[in-house]
Parts: C-alpha cells; structure tokens; sequence
C-alpha cells in the first residue's frame, strides 16, 4: 500500500506539472502573479532590508504584518482556480481532484551581511501558508512540485511555494486498485491461520494422546501386575506348603487365583473390544424394548446378584426399535458394572427408567454412586481416562468409552446429568424409526 500512495497517479501528477509550468513559464506562482509581487512586495523589501541591518528590535512584527498584507493580496487575486480547472479538462482529469497552491518561504538577501535571512517560513499544512484550494491533506504523497525562485534588483529575495493535487477518497482508490493483492493477501493470512490453528490443534490432541497412553500404560501396568501378584503369590503357597496347608487353605488360595484370573480376563476382555470395536458394523435388528431390555437385566441381575439392587420399569406402551443386541448388552453391562463399583453405599442402587418423546425413546439409568465431578464430566468419555478421585478403585477407564462408542454405532445418543455426590444419572436417547 505505501509503495502504491508514493507511486499513485504518477503519469497524471507528471501532466499537472508540465502543464503548470507552461501557464506560469514566464509569471510567479499563477498567472499575473508577477504583478502582485512587483506592486505588493518588492516595493517593501528595502524598508525590510534596513531594519534587518539596523537590527531593529521590531523587525519581526514589522515582517510578519507585511507578509499578512501580501498573502491576502495573493488569495483575493489569485487566478489559479480557472487555469487548473483548464488543466484537467484538457488533460481528461476527473474534474473531482482537489488542488492546493502554498506559499511557503520568502528569504532577503542582506548584502551588508552577505547572508539570506527569513522573513517568512511555514509548512504547507499550515493554514497560513495556503493561497488556494480545496486540498486538507498535503504530504509529500501528494506534491506535484515545490519551487524556489529568486528574483529582485535592489534587493535580492527568494521565495518558495508547492503545489498538490489529489483525490478526496484517494485511500479507497488506492485500495480499489489493490484489491487483487488485498484478497491474495487476505486468503493467504486467513490460510496461514487455519493452518497455524490445525496444527495447534493437533498438536494438542497428540499431547494429549500421547497424555492418555502414557498415563494409560502405567495404569494398565498396575492393574495387570496387581492380580498377576496376587496368583503368583497364591500358586506359591500352593507349591511350597502344599503339604502343610488344610483343605480350607487350598480352597481359598484356589478362590483367589480364580478371582484374579477372571480380573485378568476381564481386563483383557475390555481392551480387545475397545481396540475392535471401531472397525465393527452393527447389526441392527427391530426388537421389542421391554422384551429384550427385561431378559438382558434379568440376566444381569444373577451376574450382579449381592453385589447391586437392579430396578427396571417397563415402558408402556411398548414398542420396537433397531439395536444391535451386542451392543446393547455391553451398554447396560459396563453401567451396572460403574454403578457398583463406584459406589460407597451400603445398599447399591441402580434404576432404569423410560421417557417417551415424539420422535425418541430415552433410556434413563440411575445410580446412588459417588458421581462425576463437573471436571472429569468432561473427559469420562475419553478412552482410558481415569479420574483422580477413583484412581485406587480397580480399573482401565474404557467402560464408558465403550458404552458411548456402542450408543454411537447403533445412532444412538448418551448424556450424563451430574451432581457431585448424588449419583450419577445418564439418559440414552434411541430413535424410535
């Protein structure tokens, strides 16, 4: 953008100039400005000679009152309005270009002293220094020339003024012609962005990927080791004291390695269906709601027997939907198995219910559980995800990573209503068509 305003309409500010100076080839600042300045200044720089090499205490009021005088004698005669209106008709300018005529230095020649001396200086954004036009910004942008003329017989001066031209919205014509670049420019800034943005993104997830195994590994290792322990331990005694241990012993240890054994096919279990679960496509089946959800809870409820109260209220009026019955087992298996082990209370509950909606059925799933802080509620989902504050209770943090995937597969939709302390409620939307 700055090289386009420097280099803006150079082809026409090279035509203002030349045809400027051939209106003004043999005159000063506009035609009859030669007149202006043999009647109304030259007949005043000897008085302003002599009182620069008297050193007069008031020159300076004495020069600027005479400058006043002669400025204002340029505004009222100056011709330049007409002959730059001229200009740009026969130049097929844009008749809306603004222009501005200053006047900017005039220097004495004081030949007593031989040296110049300023009578007159200001900048051309000075208001003072104007003489004509319409032009309010004035920069170097914009100048189309800036002269310095010397003149006089008796006394030698020399004086400088400049010329600018521009358009009033010169900025959004400028920014019309760049528009090409400017969208380029945009596409590629906003490109850069979303790239910079994805990579951040995956840079985060990767970090947080790479979080989850590492901290999944050394769980994983706890939880593995812990049984694998407890059989060797176990198998040991059987060996070593095989000859001292009663009957009850060796039926306990036996029990033992049977718990522990079962743990570790539990675990293995796990993260076998979660690895091959993503690749699976489900085979969904229309089947009756409390036919299929009251045999696979009652089934569930001699696994969990002692250990959970199980509650299932039927839904009225029944009615079919597509489920894949795999899936759904392993949904309702991985809640009870939550809702059991995390949970203190003397008298575990979990309780299933229905809500019919127009278009959905809502499977609602109660427990009386130590419930999900709104921190964790976040991540529960996240495959291998273990909460601190259930750290020290068995597990691999794939069970409600796999109760979501399930509910996924099948177009199934699964939420959790938390409060902290109060057991943790989640509600299965299924799509009744």
């Amino acid at each position: 953008y700055q090289y386009k305003d420097a280099n803006y309409q150079s082809v026409q500010k090279d035509y203002i100039q030349s045809a400027y100076g051939n209106i003004i080839m043999d005159d000063k600042m506009f035609p009859g400005g030669n007149q202006l300045f043999r009647k109304d200044l030259e007949p005043s720089l000897g008085y302003l000679m002599k009182i620069n090499e008297t050193n007069q205490y008031n020159a300076k009021l004495i020069e600027d009152s005479l400058m006043k005088v002669f400025i204002g004698q340029l505004r009222i005669h100056q011709t330049l309005d007409s002959a730059f209106g001229k200009i740009l008709l026969k130049g097929h300018i844009d008749s809306t270009l603004s222009y501005a005529l200053c006047f900017n230095r005039l220097e004495l020649f004081i030949s007593s002293k031989q040296k110049w001396t300023t009578i007159f200086s200001k900048p051309s954004e000075s208001p003072s220094s104007l003489i004509t036009g319409k032009l309010q910004y004035r920069n170097s942008n914009n100048k189309i020339l800036e002269l310095a003329v010397s003149d006089g017989d008796k006394a030698v001066y020399r004086f400088t003024y400049s010329l600018y031209a521009d358009y009033p919205n010169r900025a959004w014509r400028i920014l019309k012609q760049m528009w090409p670049i400017l969208l380029v420019s945009i596409i590629s800034l906003a490109a850069i962005v979303f790239l910079n943005y994805k990579t951040y993104q995956n840079w985060m997830a990767q970090r947080k990927l790479a979080t989850l195994q590492t901290s999944f590994l050394d769980h994983i290792r706890h939880e593995f080791n812990t049984p694998l322990t407890t059989i060797l331990v176990s198998s040991h005694n059987l060996i070593e004291r095989k000859d001292e241990l009663s009957s009850n012993e060796i039926q306990e240890f036996g029990s033992i390695i049977e718990r522990q054994t079962s743990r570790l096919r539990h675990y293995f279990s796990q993260v076998m269906s979660s690895i091959s679960l993503r690749d699976q496509i489900p085979d969904l089946q229309n089947t009756d709601v409390n036919q299929y959800f009251n045999e696979v809870i009652h089934e569930l409820s001699i696994t969990y027997q002692n250990r959970i109260q199980i509650d299932y209220k039927l839904l009225h009026p029944d009615t079919t939907i597509r489920l894949d019955s795999k899936y759904s087992f392993g949904i309702l298996d991985n809640l009870i198995s939550n809702a059991e082990k995390f949970n203190n209370d003397e008298n575990k509950k979990i309780n299933f219910s229905w809500i019919t909606n127009k278009e959905t059925l809502s499977l609602v799933v109660k427990d009386n559980g130590l419930g999900i802080s709104n921190v964790d509620i976040k991540n529960v989902f996240t495959p291998f995800y273990r909460s601190k504050s259930t750290e020290k209770i068995p597990g691999l943090g794939l069970g409600l990573y796999y109760v979501k995937t399930c509910a996924e597969k099948m177009g199934w939709h699964i939420a959790i209503d938390e409060t902290k302390g109060q057991g943790t409620t989640i509600v299965i939307e299924i799509p009744i068509k």
